[in-house]
């Protein structure tokens, strides 16, 4: 009994952890979203513009300094994934995936 006990406190430790990192996360994405000058929308318009193509999946980033949106597009039967710039716009890479 005192094994299962443990375990079910370790669990519910890590579970805490974990939802106090995502927690973190989403604080982290808010701000990135407030110096975005770009919607999220825009981003995906103008992903699926550059080559006429249809996202499927979109995000903002807030792993750099400044706000970037990844956009994954589909286009001509290929992946692609796209990093728009939040503040002005222009596409900053794009990745064939």
């Amino acid at each position: 009994m005192k094994s299962k006990t443990s375990i079910f406190f370790i669990s519910f430790i890590l579970i805490g952890f974990m939802g106090l990192q995502r927690a973190s996360a989403d604080s982290n994405d808010l701000e990135m979203l407030k110096k975005a000058k770009i919607s999220l929308i825009r981003a995906i318009e103008i992903a699926q513009n550059d080559r006429g193509g249809q996202a499927y999946d979109a995000e903002i980033e807030d792993d750099s300094f400044n706000p970037e949106f990844e956009v994954k597009v589909t286009s001509s039967g290929k992946k692609l994934k796209y990093t728009i710039d939040g503040v002005s716009g222009e596409i900053i890479r794009v990745k064939e995936k």
